[in-house]
C-alpha cells in the first residue's frame, strides 16, 4: 500500500503543491515535491536498497511505499529519462511515456544506469552535474574513493579522466553543466574490446594501455585477439540489446568481482582492430548489411 507519493519536477511552488498535499490527505498518504536537477543517480552505492538509487540532497529517495509522479520538463529532460527509467521497476510510476524516450538512450551515461537493473555490473558510479553535485557533496564524498575515473559524453577515449583528488573532480564537473559519470577506479592492464552484430559475439580483442590507463588503440594502446568466456559473451550481447542496438562494441574489465562493463559504444572503430582480429572487420559488417537489405527487398 502507498504511504508516500514523491512529484518531480513541479515547476508551481504554490498551487500545485497545496492542492497534491490535499488530495493525497484524504488518502491518508504523505506528498513531497522534488526537483530532478537536484538530483543523482548512485549506482553500487548505498544501503543496497536497488541497483540504483536516486538521491537529493545527501537523502536517499524511498522505493518502498512510494509512489511517483514525473511531469514533464523542458530544462532537464536526459536526467528525468534516466530517474524514469530507473523508477520503472523500483515503484509505482505516473508518467507520460514521453519520459522513458531519449535520443541518448545507448549513450555512456545512460548504460551506466541502465545495465544494473538488469544484472549487468558496472564499475560503483555517481551521475551528476555541477549543480546537483554540489547539493549532494556530503553523499558524494562519502562515498567515491581517490583515484577515480570521470567520463563526460564522447568517443575514443577524448572525455574521460583520471582524476586524483577533490579539486580535480570538481574542475572537471565546472567544464559544462551536462551530466557527467563519476566511476570508481578499476586498476587494470588492459580490458576488452568486444563486437557484437544481431545477438552474435563477431570477435574479441584485448587491448593493453600504453600509460597504464588508456586502452584505447586510438591513444596508443596495443590490441591482440582473445578468446573469451561464454558467460562474457552472454553479458555483451545482453548488454547491446539493453543499448537497443544492432552492432556494438563492448569494453568489458575482468575484475575480482566478475566481468564489468565499462561501455557500450554505438558506434565503434573498426578498421584499426584488423591487424589483430585477423580480418576486415569493417568488411564482415558491411557485407552483413548489404546481404540483409537484399533479403529483404526479395
Amino acid at each position: 500500500m502507498i504511504k508516500h507519493i514523491i512529484t518531480l519536477n513541479s515547476s508551481d511552488t504554490e498551487s500545485f503543491p497545496k492542492l497534491f498535499q490535499e488530495t493525497s490527505d484524504k488518502h491518508n498518504v504523505t506528498s513531497e515535491i522534488v526537483e530532478t536537477k537536484k538530483c543523482i543517480l548512485s549506482i553500487g552505492y548505498g544501503d543496497g536498497q536497488a541497483p540504483v538509487s536516486i538521491v537529493s540532497n545527501n537523502r536517499l529517495l524511498p522505493v518502498n511505499d512510494t509512489a511517483y509522479f514525473i511531469k514533464r520538463t523542458d530544462k532537464d529532460t536526459y536526467r528525468t529519462y534516466l530517474i524514469g527509467r530507473v523508477l520503472q521497476g523500483q515503484s509505482t510510476v505516473f508518467s507520460d511515456e514521453a519520459n522513458f524516450l531519449s535520443d541518448k538512450s545507448a549513450d555512456k551515461i545512460t548504460m551506466a544506469a541502465v545495465l544494473p537493473l538488469s544484472g549487468i555490473s558496472v564499475p560503483k558510479s555517481i551521475i551528476t552535474t555541477t549543480d546537483s553535485y554540489l547539493d549532494n557533496k556530503k553523499y558524494i564524498s562519502d562515498q567515491i574513493v581517490y583515484p577515480c575515473v570521470v567520463k563526460k559524453s564522447g568517443s575514443r577515449g577524448q572525455s574521460v579522466w583520471k582524476i586524483s583528488n577533490e579539486h580535480e573532480l570538481e574542475e572537471k564537473l565546472k567544464q559544462d553543466g551536462e551530466l557527467t559519470l563519476i566511476q570508481e577506479y578499476v586498476p587494470n592492464d588492459h580490458d576488452l574490446r568486444v563486437f557484437v552484430l544481431d545477438d552474435k559475439v563477431v570477435t574479441a580483442i584485448r587491448r593493453s594501455s600504453s600509460d597504464g590507463f588508456y586502452n584505447n588503440v586510438s591513444k596508443g594502446g596495443k590490441a591482440e585477439k582473445i578468446e573469451i568466456t561464454d558467460d562474457e559473451k552472454r553479458i555483451c550481447i545482453e548488454a547491446t540489446k539493453l543499448a537497443q542496438l544492432r552492432i556494438a562494441g563492448v569494453d568489458l574489465v575482468r575484475s575480482d568481482k566478475g566481468p564489468l562493463i565499462f561501455e557500450v559504444n554505438k558506434s565503434p572503430q573498426m578498421d584499426i582492430f584488423n591487424e589483430a582480429a585477423g580480418f576486415d572487420v569493417e568488411k564482415f559488417y558491411i557485407e552483413a548489411v548489404v546481404d540483409e537489405l537484399m533479403r529483404r527487398s526479395k
